[in-house]
């Protein structure tokens, strides 16, 4: 099972506060896993208390996931969509790996501190395996895909009125060169050649 990071202007903090607040639910306590909780151990494994070893994966998952969503980000990116998707076995790497954990994140933050060169309402993902080759970036543009497809259906001719025409061609070939066929064996009647108009 892979973990998926949605990553924005705002934190991933005040996300959860205002899907909260717009649901009208209690936003619940954390259990061991909040910012605070996070942030403790944090300063505790800079001071060497904790190691990355010693953590479950599930709490390296979010150690990393607070990672992520501390790296700044251009405001150009604010119009887009950022989702950040792991893998298990490259949460597995990172958490064994210092240098990879490290280039991971350093990917991360030299891609969004850059300014976006994208259309608005681009669908950014960041794919993360276990190793440096698995690391893949797909985008996506919804309001790029609709245009190509309101061209296609301001087409005067619909999908099934082209398959008609293009059918009615291909019998009109297929014919002609049933007629070439038969003229070459010299089984052709004066009576088809006056027909098919090569006289």
């Amino acid at each position: 099972m892979s973990m998926t990071i949605r990553v924005g202007v705002k934190p991933e903090a005040l996300t959860r506060l205002a899907g909260a607040a717009a649901s009208g639910s209690p936003i619940k306590p954390s259990a061991g896993l909040g910012f605070l909780d996070l942030a403790a151990r944090e300063v505790a494994r800079k001071a060497g208390e904790v190691s990355k070893e010693e953590m479950t994966l599930q709490e390296y998952k979010q150690y990393i996931s607070a990672r992520i969503s501390a790296i700044r980000i251009d405001p150009s990116h604010a119009l887009e969509s950022l989702r950040v998707q792991i893998s298990d076995e490259g949460l597995k790497a990172m958490k064994t790996d210092e240098d990879y954990e490290t280039w991971v994140l350093e990917m991360l933050e030299k891609a969004w501190s850059t300014p976006s060169t994208g259309m608005p309402g681009t669908f950014i993902t960041y794919n993360i395996g276990a190793e440096r080759e698995d690391f893949r970036v797909d985008t996506t543009n919804p309001g790029r895909e609709l245009e190509a497809l309101k061209k296609l259906d301001d087409e005067t001719e619909t999908f099934w009125e082209r398959r008609h025409r293009r059918h009615e061609e291909y019998i009109e070939l297929a014919q002609r060169e049933a007629f070439l066929r038969k003229m070459r064996s010299g089984t052709v009647s004066a009576a088809e050649l006056l027909l098919n108009g090569l006289v």
